[in-house]
Protein backbone atom coordinates (compact mmCIF):
# COMPACT_ATOMS: atom_id res chain seq x y z
CA UNK A 1 0.00 0.00 0.00
CA UNK A 2 3.22 2.43 -0.24
CA UNK A 3 4.94 3.20 -3.39
CA UNK A 4 8.35 1.30 -3.30
CA UNK A 5 9.97 4.02 -5.37
CA UNK A 6 9.18 7.05 -2.38
CA UNK A 7 11.70 7.22 0.51
CA UNK A 8 9.80 6.38 3.77
CA UNK A 9 8.58 8.69 6.03
CA UNK A 10 9.37 7.40 9.42
CA UNK A 11 9.69 4.35 10.89
CA UNK A 12 11.45 1.31 11.23
CA UNK A 13 12.79 -0.09 7.68
CA UNK A 14 14.32 -3.55 8.58
CA UNK A 15 14.29 -5.50 5.60
CA UNK A 16 16.41 -3.92 2.93
CA UNK A 17 17.44 -4.77 -0.78
CA UNK A 18 20.05 -6.86 0.54
CA UNK A 19 20.52 -10.51 -1.47
CA UNK A 20 19.18 -13.46 0.44
CA UNK A 21 16.27 -10.88 2.17
CA UNK A 22 12.63 -12.38 3.00
CA UNK A 23 11.00 -11.86 0.06
CA UNK A 24 7.48 -13.34 1.20
CA UNK A 25 5.85 -13.84 4.81
CA UNK A 26 7.26 -17.35 4.53
CA UNK A 27 10.28 -16.73 4.35
CA UNK A 28 10.37 -14.54 6.64
CA UNK A 29 8.61 -16.98 8.81
CA UNK A 30 11.64 -19.46 8.16
CA UNK A 31 14.21 -16.38 8.99
CA UNK A 32 12.76 -15.98 11.59
CA UNK A 33 12.77 -19.57 13.16
CA UNK A 34 16.47 -19.52 12.45
CA UNK A 35 16.98 -16.57 15.02
CA UNK A 36 14.56 -17.87 17.31
CA UNK A 37 16.35 -20.91 17.46
CA UNK A 38 19.60 -18.99 18.06
CA UNK A 39 18.26 -16.36 21.32
CA UNK A 40 17.50 -18.18 24.71
CA UNK A 41 14.38 -17.14 27.06
CA UNK A 42 10.70 -16.37 26.42
CA UNK A 43 10.47 -14.42 23.01
CA UNK A 44 7.53 -12.58 21.70
CA UNK A 45 7.00 -10.55 18.11
CA UNK A 46 5.22 -7.32 17.43
CA UNK A 47 3.40 -7.36 14.20
CA UNK A 48 2.96 -4.01 12.26
CA UNK A 49 0.08 -3.54 10.46
CA UNK A 50 2.10 -3.81 7.30
CA UNK A 51 2.63 -7.68 7.78
CA UNK A 52 -1.06 -8.25 7.06
CA UNK A 53 -0.96 -10.95 4.93
CA UNK A 54 -3.13 -11.27 1.58
CA UNK A 55 -3.95 -13.69 -0.56
CA UNK A 56 -6.91 -15.18 -2.75
CA UNK A 57 -8.78 -16.16 0.40
CA UNK A 58 -8.31 -12.53 1.84
CA UNK A 59 -7.62 -9.66 -0.75
CA UNK A 60 -5.93 -7.00 -0.16
CA UNK A 61 -7.50 -4.15 1.89
CA UNK A 62 -5.43 -0.64 2.97
CA UNK A 63 -5.13 -0.81 6.96
CA UNK A 64 -8.18 1.03 7.81
CA UNK A 65 -10.14 -1.93 6.74
CA UNK A 66 -7.76 -4.70 8.22
CA UNK A 67 -9.28 -7.76 10.27
CA UNK A 68 -7.98 -10.75 12.46
CA UNK A 69 -8.04 -12.85 9.17
CA UNK A 70 -5.29 -10.72 7.54
CA UNK A 71 -2.88 -12.02 10.78
CA UNK A 72 -4.18 -15.70 11.16
CA UNK A 73 -0.90 -17.08 9.60
CA UNK A 74 1.18 -14.60 12.04
CA UNK A 75 -0.97 -16.12 15.01
CA UNK A 76 -0.45 -19.91 13.92
CA UNK A 77 3.02 -19.23 13.65
CA UNK A 78 3.10 -17.92 16.91
CA UNK A 79 1.20 -20.36 18.93
CA UNK A 80 3.21 -23.11 17.42
CA UNK A 81 5.94 -22.02 18.86
CA UNK A 82 4.81 -20.36 22.11
CA UNK A 83 5.25 -16.86 21.17
CA UNK A 84 3.70 -14.10 22.28
CA UNK A 85 2.12 -11.30 20.16
CA UNK A 86 1.81 -7.63 20.22
CA UNK A 87 0.14 -5.46 17.17
CA UNK A 88 0.91 -1.96 15.99
CA UNK A 89 -1.23 -0.16 13.80
CA UNK A 90 1.80 0.74 11.15
CA UNK A 91 0.78 3.80 9.77
CA UNK A 92 4.40 5.45 9.16
CA UNK A 93 5.18 5.70 5.48
CA UNK A 94 1.23 5.41 4.51
CA UNK A 95 0.11 8.00 2.20
CA UNK A 96 -2.37 8.92 4.89
CA UNK A 97 0.54 9.57 7.15
CA UNK A 98 1.14 13.51 6.67
CA UNK A 99 3.49 12.70 8.53
CA UNK A 100 0.85 12.94 11.12
CA UNK A 101 -2.12 10.48 12.24
CA UNK A 102 -4.20 11.08 15.60
CA UNK A 103 -2.56 14.68 15.84
CA UNK A 104 -3.11 15.70 11.92
CA UNK A 105 -4.64 19.03 11.23
CA UNK A 106 -6.31 17.37 8.23
CA UNK A 107 -9.83 16.01 9.59
CA UNK A 108 -9.61 13.42 6.72
CA UNK A 109 -6.49 12.08 8.16
CA UNK A 110 -7.79 11.90 11.47
CA UNK A 111 -10.48 9.50 10.74
CA UNK A 112 -8.64 7.13 8.88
Amino acid sequence: DTDPTKPLTGGIQTTGNYPGRARTPKELMTDMDKVLSLCPGTKKINLHASYAIFDEENPWVDRDRLEPKHFKKWVDFCKARGLGADFNPTFFSHPKCDPLTLASPNEETRKF
